[in-house]
């Protein structure tokens, strides 16, 4: 029920900016202040999810549940860790596994049965990623934010800020959307627009803040039997291709 409320709040607070835009102002200013130190306090995180894909042109919705974690590096050259591991709600067999260790990323290609190795560019300092969904979900800075994205505050209500993300590069998103909880900042929806025009939304269902992970968690996996590692040159092909910028490689 909570999903559905944010989703109509979402709706109107999206048709009324359309009558009025609401200019970054300082309630907007204070929102990204609160949204930055809240976050930079959280060093793990292991998020259960739900994410909807409603493709423009065919009007398919297909449904994915699984679950996001993240490990914040330390020092003065700090390497990032994460992972997402999302299954068909109709279909678990078919799945989506992506590791991230620093700058290698392990993808796992069940259709092909094979472990995809990629190398990523190392990120601006302080920045795990850049203009993803990893980046909305551990927070940045706010003043990083706004070189990546034209931000608009549509609506604050009791329970959640409101606010839209237009990015100033649209190679992997052309618009979106991001809810955050009042009480801690956290996220609880994040909505991108493709340029072909399809939606993804992701429903972080629970949050846990103090997730008992280690470096180890994200080390290369085991490559399961019958399986084969391949590793994808510079350039090549990107990891998680399709419906969901978490990943930057360019």
């Amino acid at each position: 029920m909570r999903t559905i409320a944010v989703s109509v709040c979402w709706l109107i607070a999206t048709v009324a900016s359309a009558q009025a835009p609401l200019p970054v102002n300082g309630a907007l200013e204070v929102i990204l202040a609160d949204w930055e130190t809240a976050m930079a306090k959280v060093q793990s995180l292991e998020a259960s999810c739900k994410r909807t894909t409603i493709d423009r042109v065919f009007q398919t919705t297909e449904v994915d549940r699984g679950s996001i974690r993240f490990l914040r590096g330390t020092g003065p050259t700090p390497v990032h860790r994460a992972s997402i591991h999302m299954k068909k709600l109709d279909n678990p067999a078919n799945f989506e596994k992506l590791i991230l260790s620093g700058t290698t990323v392990y993808e796992f290609a069940p259709s092909s049965n094979e472990v995809r190795v990629h190398t990523l560019p190392a990120p601006p300092p302080g920045q795990a990623v850049d203009n993803n969904l990893l980046s909305l979900l551990m927070g940045m800075k706010a003043a990083d934010a706004k070189k990546l994205f034209q931000m608009e505050l549509l609506k604050s209500d009791d329970y959640y800020h409101y606010l839209r993300l237009q990015p100033f590069n649209k190679v992997d998103f052309a618009d979106g959307r991001l809810a955050l909880l009042r009480s801690s900042h956290l996220p609880r929806l994040v909505e991108f627009v493709q340029v072909n025009g399809n939606r993804v939304i992701w429903d972080f269902e629970k949050i846990d803040t103090a997730a008992p992970l280690v470096a180890a968690d994200f080390d290369r996996p085991a490559i399961p039997a019958g399986w084969k590692l391949n590793a994808i040159p510079a350039g090549g092909q990107r990891a998680a291709p399709g419906n969901t910028p978490i990943l930057k490689k360019n």
